[in-house]
């Protein structure tokens, strides 16, 4: 069996390498497993040292009358701690190989206190474990918790995106609904004017109707006046009645259309005052709605102020508080 072989033989206790001792009549029967130079090298050691007491092939039970063989021919293995006696005679057995170094070194240096070391550094991995696994639960905690509080967020902004577009629907619902208001009032406006118009035209028409009638009347009068003869000697009593009766129609018909144009510029007198009075009304009435409405939205617009204000000052607060 060679050193490789030896070694793969007790795989399961990770010896780092084999020797063999060989002098001139070949193999001595003695080979030397290395373990790491370590406690756990120790340990491992230790372990395969025991595993070969219990089952009766120790040192003692080498020393003894050893079983060579198994039944069928396999060769039994002895194993134990090797002494430094028992490393000098390896090393004399192996002439012509180059001699295994060894120190021997103090078993609470080497054993004891790398053990202690490596329990506290146990401990302290355990501790560090524990820590960062306390750590780790925390940050999954907190970001469950901030998960949960941004889902909130969201949603309260979704609300709040909600009713902001539901006011701003309003908004312009109700703007339209003034807008209708206002389209209806000026019509009814519009049509008052417009027959307040029509009146008048109808009035403008009548008199020049009424004036033409009688002009005309009054020029055919004068033409009839005219074909009567002018020579009073000539002139009979049924032609002089009918010449006065004619100038008295034309008389009349003048008088009619004079005071019918007085008391039509009369009409237009009054209706010119009228105009420039409730001209003046209707600038004073635009001019206390533009007051009012201006009013109105100063109120509106402070009102929105002393609102964004304070939530500001809520804001600055909370980032304060952050902070």
């Amino acid at each position: 069996m060679g050193n490789k072989e030896l070694v793969e033989y007790f795989k399961g206790y990770k010896a780092m390498k084999a020797r063999h001792a060989y002098g001139p009549k070949g193999h001595r029967g003695m080979s030397v497993l290395i373990f790491e130079e370590s406690g756990i090298g120790y340990l491992e050691a230790e372990r395969l040292h025991k595993q070969f007491l219990k089952e009766g092939r120790g040192k003692d039970d080498w020393e003894r009358r050893p079983v060579l063989f198994h039944p069928g021919g396999k060769r039994v293995l002895y194993g134990y701690f090797a002494t430094k006696e028992e490393m000098d005679i390896f090393n004399r057995h192996s002439k012509g190989k180059t001699s295994l170094k060894y120190d021997m070194k103090s078993y609470h240096k080497m054993v004891v206190e790398p053990m202690r070391q490596m329990d506290e550094d146990n401990q302290k991995l355990t501790w560090f474990k524990t820590k960062v696994a306390k750590q780790q639960e925390h940050s999954r905690t907190l970001e469950e918790t901030v998960s949960i509080v941004a889902s909130k967020l969201r949603m309260r902004e979704a609300e709040i995106k909600i009713i902001r577009q539901r006011a701003t629907e309003q908004h312009e619902e109700c703007k339209k609904e003034m807008d209708y208001l206002e389209q209806s009032y000026r019509q009814q406006i519009d049509q008052l004017n417009e027959d307040v118009v029509k009146g008048e035209l109808q009035l403008e028409k009548m008199q020049e109707e009424f004036k033409k009638v009688h002009l005309d009347r009054c020029h055919q009068l004068e033409v009839d006046s005219a074909k009567l003869p002018k020579d009073t000697q000539v002139v009979n009593d049924e032609q002089q009645e009918q010449r006065i009766k004619i100038d008295e129609e034309i008389a009349r018909r003048k008088l009619i259309v004079e005071t019918s144009l007085k008391d039509y510029e009369e009409y237009e007198r009054v209706r010119q005052e009228l105009i420039k009075t409730h001209d003046k009304r209707r600038r004073e009435i635009k001019l206390r709605q533009l007051q009012e409405e201006v009013a109105f939205e100063k109120e509106v617009e402070r009102e929105r102020v002393e609102l964004l204000e304070k939530y500001q000052k809520k804001r600055q607060e909370a980032d304060s508080d952050a902070v």
